[in-house]
């Protein structure tokens, strides 16, 4: 099991807190603590500063300016217009027989039209729909010092941060609805390309934790809001998968967990079934009976059992 050490905010002492799950008690003082509600906490950055930092960077910068923006701007537009495999197709093109720096600007733009263009299409009502994953698959920094460069899972993650930013907007139904599809669906595809479970365990996490706050706040518009209970419906789904696999890594140790990720990296063939079990209520005929739960949390147990080797 991996600790992290935050200080209390009921007695100001250093006290350890499980990684995975952030959530614990003070063992000097009891109290009760939940890194993931809790800005307070002084926690490493899980998913990479390096990724934030360039995002935020890019977001400051004025491409309009810069002598290759007329040329990929048609890309950009098609980003924006969640195009993604033709965008693919396109920044391809655009990246070829560019320096460095340049192909690693031409790749910041593209993100923050990836993030922006999500993020309003997400707050009308429109969700994502699926196929980022050949866009962000190019995105993917070169000339970074000391640093590794963007993967996919991390740039799917970063965006999945984004929508639940504390800036986003929620103006009722439309906008939470879209917002909640959109981090679920890109759950649904870092499931079936990555190989590492702390990832997955990370990410259904916060979708956990983002519907967990977008289903309160509709709740507080209207108490029988039924976009609310789809909501939570993906906060059960996701909580079947976390659930299960803490309970398993909690037991295991740190050289155990990092060895059934190598095995796994090197033949991963489980994608398709932990796509599928996070988005499972996602599909038609979709029945939130009892039986169904307990079948999601099964099979979800199974997933854990099969990736672990037990």
């Amino acid at each position: 099991m991996s600790f992290v050490v935050v200080t209390c905010p009921g007695c100001q002492r250093e006290t350890l807190l499980d990684e995975i799950d952030g959530r614990g008690f003070c063992m000097y003082c009891g109290t009760a603590l939940d890194t993931s509600k809790d800005e307070s906490f002084d926690l490493p950055d899980m998913f990479g500063e390096t990724v934030h930092m360039m995002v935020d960077m890019a977001k400051e910068l004025d491409f309009t300016k810069e002598p290759w923006y007329e040329e990929v701007e048609g890309t950009l537009d098609k980003i924006s217009a969640g195009e993604y495999a033709d965008a693919a197709d396109m920044l391809s093109e655009d990246l070829r027989d560019r320096d460095v720096a340049t192909r690693d600007d031409i790749r910041r733009a593209a993100i923050v039209r990836l993030i922006s263009g999500m993020l309003e299409s997400s707050t009308a009502g429109e969700p994502y729909k699926g196929g980022v994953v050949p866009l962000a698959d190019i995105l993917q920094f070169e000339g970074l010092e000391d640093e590794e460069p963007l993967s996919t899972p991390e740039l799917i993650l970063t965006i999945v941060d984004s929508l639940a930013s504390p800036d986003t907007v929620v103006a009722g139904e439309d906008s939470a609805y879209g917002l909640m599809t959109t981090a679920f669906r890109l759950v649904r595809d870092l499931m079936e390309i990555d190989p590492d479970i702390m990832d997955q365990v990370m990410a259904a996490k916060r979708l956990m934790d983002m519907s967990e706050m977008l289903s309160e706040t509709l709740r507080e518009m209207d108490p029988d809001s039924e976009v609310a209970d789809d909501i939570d419906y993906i906060f059960d789904a996701a909580s079947c998968l976390y659930d299960a696999a803490t309970a398993v890594m909690m037991e295991m140790d740190d050289d155990a967990i990092e060895q059934a990720v190598e095995r796994n990296k090197a033949d991963w063939d489980l994608g398709e079934v932990a796509a599928e079990l996070i988005s499972r209520i996602d599909d038609q005929g979709f029945d939130p009976s009892e039986v169904f739960w307990n079948t999601l949390e099964k099979d979800s147990a199974d997933y854990v059992s099969k990736y672990f080797g037990q």
